[in-house]
């Protein structure tokens, strides 16, 4: 097999041969009569010296070798081995080697015979050929060209037999359709040239206009031309090589019959042909055509796959030397594998798996040696390479591999995986570790108990000591430990110290005991709340007036907006209301409740959790990246998410609005246009407005605004009473869409003073923007050693490009170039557009990291690829000679290791760190480039590198540099423990994500919108922080933060204006705004109706799949297959169209364990097109390729019969359904009565 499936090793027989100095022996699949199995070669030994071998049997596909294990533990196929011992009489006509590699050697050297060594398919008409270059390749590789050897017995009949196992593959086989463009696939490719094919075709058969218009248009028919069919049936040269029309028979046309024979044409007379016997006649060669109202085009081929035929060609090889063994004297062994009667008691199947663990109770020393210890132990990958198979790492990687870990059950207590966290939070997967033997609770942490007195009794205070006799008692919970944990048995604790192991210490401990006598009264209408009011709701941390206003207000307005500065509480404001919605229901109904708390992004999600849970009493619970929403709903107050988790339910209808009590929707400025908030609403208001719908809550800092049109931004803003109207139509939208009635600000005066004392604002907000004219000059060399690079480029191109300077374009020319199958523009776009961003960045940035990056970056699109075009090469190798030229003119300039603007970045962060001990600060950047060539530049820089210390932070898809999950996590720990002083990041920290108070903040050439302005000044919250921006003066950041700034004055001015309008004109206009855009969601829905039922079954379309950059062909449209949001095919459809790179160690998430990465196969190409997974759920369907939809391209025929291509973004955009992954057929169903 190409794999050896350790769970097939636990059937391995033994045999025992005397060592008689085997000098070598072959051990063949065989079926009844000793008759060679296909798909599947021999096993050859020389000379072996082990005492056990294994045999291992190299296939043709995973399907052959899974079925051939199948049959052989089944004792359909067996095992015949044939030895040759040192000393017996040999034969020198014995085959010179029968390996696997000598098999494969003739298969690819009769596939290179046909002009292409990547050629996949045969065609029925090559046959013949093909046998006979196959045959030629065995005497050649396989058979010695001896002259005195005799080879009768070995080359007798052979011809024969391969025409003979020919025939049979092709009965035996499937074929394949393929898309006659890819006719560079197939065989000897140049007989189906569609040039060649289309011409010869047009030649047979010529239009009859006359007969046409008789038949009324019926029908087209067509003449056949005498003299071409003549010359076709004496040459049989037709198309390349081959007749086309060589099947034979006879077909009945509107004109005279005639009888069969052996050519339909050349002995087939009729006076017409309709358009369907010409269809008919090419059917039979096995080649669809159509008439396109002006000629016959040929479509596509059914042809069959090389390896399914050679699998067969194989056999004969095989056989021949069974026969040879047989009569030169080999020592022949048939050995059957039945296991059926096995039992444990022969010791032949063995009665366990590979990686099963047990419990033994008995001495070590009385353990067999099929067993190891479960300690923590470092073995041999070598040594047990069958347990390696099995375990992997799992238990642990020791990194040097050699060895690996094996589980290390040492005081510990296994629990079995729970995937979907319904009991254990943190046993998720196979491996993990975690909880705490003891775990000493502090005082805050033990429930309300009472101890007797017993004999104690003292009348006066002062230091004493007595025992207390405690029968004993249980403290529930669990511990939980940084990462992963398991949960272990509870002990129980005696005497005062508590060392137990508990359930969940993250969660709050549930203080309040009676929920009907909690007087809410206060909660709703006090300004001030009293200690022990705190306490009876068990509150730890005293709100701010300022948020007791803001709750109060949302209480009595219903469904709100709180629009709060940055860094002032809205989620502890969303906390306290959601506390006070879930009291209000246990002292009313005493029934579940259930709050969604949307996050706009992930990376703010574990924080929103913690402030959650510190208002007591809420079971709050994450939901992971690998978990789905209603798994939590059971057991959970509050679940706290990203949109799309809650609205992937909503629409498969596992969770629904009455189940729900409240959402909250964080950063709610995002509910507009696509957007999944916006989505939500939609399925709210109008697909669900009868049900009971849950309260609405909303949190911004910045309503934001929604200009579209830039260049009408600044005379609108500039126009106060046009500013004025337009600003409160957008705050209507923003209320309308999430159904809020009111926007609820602080309005006390006392309570305005109270924010501006407590929460912290920076008292420096400046723009700085920074003159370089000294440093233009040294710029310019590499501006013009850049922009000659472009215009080089883009001439290369074909058809040419100017020399474009603007990125957005260059994108719109790459997706041209992809739809256009022009293979060598999209590459050659690729380097114009990395050009062009480095462009953008060269007066911001080092100049010699900008060069380095730009070398890496050409070497790494070059570097990808196998056998990169012609024309990548050349382009390649300029601009490295280039890069290198210019490196040499610059290295000596005072600017080649920094510039003006860096220089004056370093001296202000070297003033903001020495102005205060703590001093930590941010720096925002538009690009993880920026991000990653600054913190290089600091870590490099000699004169700072005492004072400042760098860290950067990006997210996990960026294009040009990324940070994992746990990079970003490390990131943010050593910012937060002092370890790092500064920063420097994308916008992930920009909205919503808790970071040390920071004492500066520097947007460096970084302005986002008005809301970005306002969300990273909300960032500096330490005592008299700064907040600078730092651009080029006239600069479009400089122009576009100004105009942010006037957009900020808008937001202020539309919110003043709304606490004026009355409520019950708020509530007229709301009611219009929401009316249409209900209308407008309605009308869209049906649309989208319209669409998708014109969309056609992706299983009845005649299209192709092919890699978006290369056009390469990766397999049919009718193979994708769907489930849930994972759009695949399984691996073994695309094995031969993609390449796929396997990771050390797989990774899981949820039911999904992904392998490893899925290349285009075009080794010029070499794109990443998706991942190889495996359902661990769904065994049935092996391994699958996930395809990245984005990274694809769809040819399907249109309404006309046209060739389409189809790039979209989304597999939501895709113009045809995909049907949805078939359901697991129970094995365990009842049995049927009788």
């Amino acid at each position: 097999m190409k794999k050896f499936d350790s769970t097939v090793s636990q059937y391995s027989r033994f045999w025992d041969v005397a060592p008689l100095m085997i000098d070598s022996l072959m051990a063949y699949i065989v079926r009844g009569a000793n008759l060679p199995v296909e798909g599947v070669h021999p096993y050859k030994a020389v000379h072996p010296n082990q005492l056990t071998m294994i045999f291992r049997f190299r296939c043709s596909t995973q399907e052959i070798a899974e079925e051939i294990v199948k049959k052989i533990i089944e004792d359909e196929y067996e095992i015949e081995i044939s030895f040759y011992f040192a000393g017996f009489k040999q034969v020198s006509m014995n085959l010179v080697s029968i390996s696997s590699d000598q098999l494969r050697s003739v298969l690819s050297k009769t596939v290179a015979d046909g002009g292409s060594t990547n050629a996949q398919y045969i065609h029925r008409q090559q046959t013949s050929t093909f046998v006979g270059r196959y045959l030629t390749n065995v005497r050649k590789m396989i058979y010695m060209e001896n002259e005195k050897a005799n080879m009768s017995m070995l080359t007798t009949s052979l011809e024969d037999q391969f025409s003979s196992l020919m025939e049979q593959a092709m009965t035996s086989t499937k074929e394949v359709k393929l898309d006659l463009k890819l006719y560079e696939q197939v065989w000897s490719s140049n007989d189906f040239n569609p040039d060649k094919i289309t011409n010869t075709i047009n030649k047979l058969f010529i239009f009859n206009k006359t007969a046409t218009e008789h038949s009324k248009y019926t029908d087209t028919f067509f003449n056949l031309n005498q003299k071409n069919d003549q010359a076709s049936s004496t040459s049989a040269s037709v198309a390349g090589g081959f007749s086309i029309f060589g099947i034979g028979g006879s077909i009945q046309g509107s004109g005279s019959s005639s009888s069969s024979s052996s050519n339909a044409l050349s002995n087939t007379r009729k006076d017409i042909y309709s358009s369907k016997d010409v269809q008919d006649l090419l059917a039979k060669e096995k080649i669809e055509s159509e008439w396109t109202g002006e000629k016959w085009v040929p479509k596509s081929l059914y042809v069959y796959r090389i390896t399914d035929v050679a699998d067969y060609l194989q056999v004969g090889i095989i056989a021949k030397q069974l026969v040879a063994d047989k009569q030169n004297g080999a020592i022949i062994r048939t050995v059957s594998t039945n296991i059926k009667g096995l039992t444990a008691s022969n010791a032949t199947l063995p009665s366990f798996m590979v990686g099963e663990i047990r419990l033994f109770g008995g001495r070590l020393t009385a353990l067999t040696a099929s067993w190891l210890i479960c300690d923590g132990s470092q073995i041999s990958r070598n040594t047990y390479s069958r347990l390696y198979d099995a375990i992997g790492n799992l238990y642990g990687d020791t990194g040097n591999g050699a060895t690996f870990m094996l589980p290390d059950f040492r005081g510990r207590v296994p629990v079995g995986v729970d995937p979907s966290r319904m009991r254990v939070s943190g046993a998720i997967t196979i491996g993990l570790v975690g909880g705490h033997a003891t775990y000493q609770l502090k005082i805050d942490q033990l429930p309300s108990h009472n101890h007797g007195a017993g004999s104690l009794a003292t009348s006066t205070a002062g230091a004493h000591s007595h025992t207390i006799a405690d029968p004993g008692h249980n403290h529930g919970g669990h511990t939980q430990a940084a990462t992963n944990n398991l949960a272990s048995p509870s002990v129980i604790a005696k005497q005062f110290t508590y060392e137990i192991t508990t359930t969940d210490l993250s969660s709050p401990i549930e203080e309040i005991q009676d929920y009907a006598s909690l007087d809410l009264e206060p909660f709703e209408k006090s300004p001030i709340w009293s200690n022990n009011y705190l306490s009876q709701l068990n509150i730890q941390r005293r709100p701010f007036a300022f948020q007791i206003e803001l709750v109060q207000s949302v209480i009595n307005s219903g469904n709100s907006l709180v629009s709060l500065r940055t860094g002032a509480g809205k989620t502890y404001i969303a906390a306290l209301l959601i506390k006070y919605y879930y009291m209000k229901k246990q002292k009313e109904e005493n029934k579940q409740f259930l709050t969604f708390f949307f996050i706009p992004n992930r990376s703010i999600r574990d924080q929103q959790v913690t402030a959650i849970r510190d208002v007591g009493d809420l079971r709050v619970m994450p939901c992971d990246d690998d978990s789905s929403v209603h798994e939590f709903v059971q057991y959970s107050h509050v679940i706290v998410c990203t949109p799309q988790k809650f609205l992937n339910c909503l629409i498969d209808k596992t969770i629904f609005f009455n189940q729900v009590d409240l959402l909250i929707f964080d950063e709610c400025h995002h509910c507009i246009g696509n957007h999944p908030y916006s989505k939500i609403m939609e399925q709210y208001l109008v697909y669900h407005p009868l049900e009971h719908q849950p309260k609405i809550i909303g949190l911004t800092a910045s309503c934001g605004t929604k200009l579209t049109r830039s260049e009408l931004v600044l005379k609108e803003l500039l126009n106060s009473q046009e500013r004025q109207h337009n600003a409160l139509n957008k705050l209507y939208e923003l209320c309308a869409t999430l159904n809020c009635n009111d926007v609820v600000t602080i309005k006390n005066t006392e309570h305005i003073e109270e924010l501006s004392k407590k929460i912290h604002m920076p008292i420096d907000d400046q723009i700085l923007d920074v003159q370089s004219m000294s440093f233009d000059q040294h710029l310019k060399k590499l501006v013009a050693a850049i922009e000659s690079l472009l215009k080089y480029i883009g001439s290369q191109c074909s058809p040419t490009i100017g020399a474009l300077t603007d990125e957005q374009t260059l994108v719109e020319r790459k997706k041209d170039a992809e739809k256009q199958n022009n293979f060598e523009n999209v590459i050659l776009i690729k380097y114009m557009i990395m050009f062009v961003k480095r462009l953008d960045a060269l007066t911001n940035l080092p100049m010699k990291s900008i060069i380095n990056d730009i070398i890496n970056k050409i070497d790494l699109f070059y570097n990808k690829k196998e056998m990169p075009l012609t024309i990548e090469t050349k382009v390649h190798d300029y601009c490295i000679q280039t890069m290198n030229s210019i490196v040499e003119q610059l290295k000596e300039s005072q600017y080649y290791l920094t510039n003006p603007k860096l220089d004056f970045l370093t001296d202000l962060l070297q003033r903001l760190i020495k102005q205060r001990d703590d001093a930590r600060g941010l720096i925002l950047v538009s690009r993880t480039l920026y991000a990653k060539l600054l913190f290089d530049y600091f870590n490099e820089r000699q004169d700072s590198k005492d004072i400042i210390k760098p860290y950067w932070l990006v997210g996990q898809n960026g294009v040009d540099y990324q940070n994992s999950l746990s990079e970003q996590d490390e990131a943010l720990q050593n910012f937060r423990k002092g370890l790092s002083n500064v920063l420097i990041a994308t916008d992930i920290v920009q909205e919503g994500l808790d970071v040390p108070e920071c004492s500066f903040i520097i947007r460096y050439e970084f302005v986002s919108n008005e809301i970005g302005t306002v969300q990273s000044r909300g960032r500096a919250r330490a005592e008299k922080s700064s907040c600078f921006l730092v651009v080029d003066k006239g600069s479009k950041n400089h122009n576009k933060e100004m105009i942010n700034r006037l957009k900020e004055k808008e937001m202020s001015e539309a919110l003043n204006n709304w606490q004026q309008i009355s409520s019950h004109d708020l509530k007229l206009n709301l009611q219009k705004v929401q009316s249409r855009i209900i209308d407008q969601w309605r009308a869209e829905a049906d649309w989208k109706k319209i669409v998708q039922s014109k969309l056609q079954d992706s299983e009845g379309i005649d299209g192709k799949v092919s890699c978006r950059t290369c056009d390469y062909y990766l397999g049919e449209i009718s193979w994708i297959r769907k489930r849930n949001s994972n759009y695949f095919v399984r691996q073994q459809q695309l094995a031969e169209h993609v390449e796929i790179e396997l990771y050390s160690s797989a990774q899981m998430y949820k039911e999904i364990q992904v392998n490893g990465k899925v290349r285009c196969g075009n080794r010029k190409c070499r794109e990443d097109i998706g991942g190889v997974q495996q359902y661990t759920d769904r065994p049935d369907i092996k391994e699958i390729c996930a395809l990245a939809c984005k990274k694809l391209k769809f040819t399907l025929k249109d309404q006309h019969g046209d060739y389409q291509v189809s790039t979209v973004k989304k597999w939501t955009e895709v113009t045809f359904k995909i049907p949805e992954l078939e359901p697991l057929m129970s094995t365990n169903a009842a049995p049927d009565q009788p």
